[in-house]
């Protein structure tokens, strides 16, 4: 038999896990293949979010050097914003020359099946595609308490997670 109570703490602790990664309304902010398409084009707005995207690894793999060679780009086509970016995140410190090549390979699309292991710790990290679910509990389905309010729908960009425990070795 089916403990509903056990199911219900799994969900509320898989919820927790997600609001503590955090979350953002995938409708409110462009994903990164629209990001490095205006930014090819010369938006000096979208290079500055693209750099953005790299520094944190958002929706791609971390990167810091194309971070820097984003930002350098957009600060070169007249961007304020490129110079307090590069202050604030110091990406004077990544090293290599921004040629104009440096952004020639695709964008990666990873998917539910896609894994990678980490050279130097030898993490191994599976990828979580964005999606969007219902959190909380639905009062016209069931009995709610107050901790399980509201019940609204949270979307999620693409991340990395670790595939097993982080152990205190790694």
């Amino acid at each position: 038999m089916i403990n509903t109570g056990k199911i219900k703490k799994i969900l509320w602790f898989v919820s927790l896990v997600f609001l503590f990664i955090g979350f953002s309304h995938a409708d409110d902010q462009p994903n990164l293949r629209s990001l490095v398409e205006a930014a090819r084009k010369g938006d000096v707005e979208a290079m500055c979010d693209t750099g953005m995207a790299y520094f944190y690894g958002k929706e791609t793999l971390k990167d810091p050097f194309k971070a820097k060679c984003w930002i350098k780009k957009a600060y070169d086509n007249g961007s304020l914003r490129a110079e307090k970016i590069w202050q604030d995140l110091e990406l004077w410190k990544y090293s290599g020359k921004c040629e104009t090549s440096f952004d020639d390979e695709p964008l990666p699309k990873y998917s539910r099946k896609d894994s990678f292991t980490e050279p130097v710790t030898g993490m191994e990290f599976v990828y979580i595609p964005n999606d969007c679910f219902k959190m909380g509990c639905n009062p016209l389905e069931e009995k709610c308490s107050k901790d399980e309010t509201p019940y609204h729908k949270v979307c999620l960009d693409g991340f990395w997670m670790g595939k097993y425990e982080v152990t205190q070795k790694q």
